[in-house]
């Protein structure tokens, strides 16, 4: 039996005033659907799938009527879900995002540790606990070890990226409770073990990549076993029934892929993370405490007298909270602040508060830095870029 239903939707970081795209409504719908998740699902209890807001369609093993699950705030016992689908990104409207919480079996007589898992734009995750060949158990289990409900998953992502080029790719974020025994998960017949916050992503007849965000973890395909420490990504080909095709290979994240995933760290997850190992994402600090010359917050009150009567070249971050490519970039923003005291003033723009300016500078995608000069703009630099390439297109207008 079917039902149909909406988990979270969710647009981060672009076209979100008058882009070609024309979605004037990213960033409050941005804002709603992280609230919405983020207040739907606290209460969600251990082997619990929760019912967000946008695009789901579950499986269940048989319709009980008297617990619905129709509208934000309900939940599923895992036992009951045979497979999970969630929409993908259709326009920026409409973006699936759903969590679960299950309690992973551990091999030997240790108990089991809580697991959660987000669920974002085009995945299909379908519970394949009752169907594992004794080959692929985890190394030590007992005669009786078992997987839990969603503990042994088949799992197919999207393939590309979404229509937001900022979002991240579609796929299933995995994180364990800290300090606790590291959990086996089967994904695809695949061994996954892990103590640490990961990002899957099963594309069908191409590839899987596992993506270590912080922590470790070990996947095993066949004979072959491979270390995954953070920072790092490992792939695996795969065939067009999803299953492996090819030896594993390990590699470094690609930091442009999953910088955008930083609010799903910081708010929905249990245990926030402050930073993606080996990428520069890192949430952005709520004060700048720093030695030197400190930013200083634009409004459409001050912008006059701060940024266009300046006798100094200001910097202005036009930025927002939810987005995660403007987090990674904050704290390389706070070090120019403190380098460039006395030669450079540097402001930070709040495009949800802000908005008239947003709009009068053209503002199509965060993060963007503009830099003013005698009250005119000389230099506009878009997206999250090193350090360095920022800093080679603002010093010549620093004379």
């Amino acid at each position: 039996m079917r039902s149909f239903v909406t988990v979270s939707a969710l647009v981060l970081c672009v076209s979100v005033f008058t882009s070609a795209q024309g979605n004037p409504q990213c960033v409050s719908l941005v804002q709603q659907a992280l609230g919405q998740v983020d207040t739907a699902c606290e209460q969600i209890g251990r082997n619990q799938l929760c019912y967000g807001n946008a695009l789901l369609d579950v499986t269940l093993r048989e319709e009980d009527p008297d617990v619905p699950f129709a509208e934000p705030g309900d939940f599923a016992e895992l036992i009951a879900v045979e497979a999970v689908s969630v929409g993908p990104m259709i326009t920026p409207d409409q973006w699936g995002i759903a969590v679960v919480s299950l309690q992973a079996n551990l091999p030997g007589a240790l108990p089991g540790q809580n697991v959660t898992m987000v669920l974002i734009g085009d995945v299909t995750m379908i519970d394949s606990s009752s169907d594992v060949p004794e080959v692929a158990m985890p190394e030590g289990a007992s005669d009786d070890f078992i997987y839990s409900s969603m503990q042994a998953i088949t799992l197919r992502t999207g393939i590309g990226r979404p229509q937001c080029a900022e979002a991240p790719p579609d796929g299933v974020l995995i994180q364990t409770l800290g300090g606790s025994a590291r959990v086996n998960l089967l994904v695809n017949r695949m061994q996954v073990e892990l103590g640490s916050t990961i990002y899957m992503r099963a594309m069908w007849d191409d590839r899987m990549v596992l993506a270590t965000l912080e922590g470790s973890a070990r996947l095993t395909v066949g004979d072959t076993a491979v270390e995954i420490p953070a920072g790092s990504m490992a792939e695996v080909p795969l065939d067009a029934d999803g299953a492996p095709s090819g030896e594993p290979q390990v590699t470094s994240i690609d930091a442009t892929e999953y910088a955008a995933l930083m609010p799903f760290l910081q708010d929905i997850l249990p245990e926030p993370v402050d930073a993606i190992a080996g990428t520069g994402a890192q949430a952005a600090p709520q004060v700048n405490e720093g030695a030197g010359q400190t930013t200083f917050e634009v409004t459409t009150t001050n912008f006059e007298s701060e940024v266009l009567n300046s006798d100094q070249p200001v910097l202005v971050d036009f930025s927002a909270e939810w987005c995660g490519p403007c987090r990674a970039i904050a704290p390389i923003v706070d070090e120019l602040a403190t380098e460039y005291t006395g030669t450079m003033k540097v402001g930070k723009l709040d495009i949800d508060q802000q908005t008239d300016l947003a709009v009068r500078y053209d503002i199509t995608s965060i993060p963007t830095l503009i830099l003013f000069k005698g009250g005119e703009p000389v230099a506009r630099i878009i997206g999250q870029r090193p350090k360095d390439e920022i800093v080679s297109e603002l010093v010549p207008h620093l004379d």
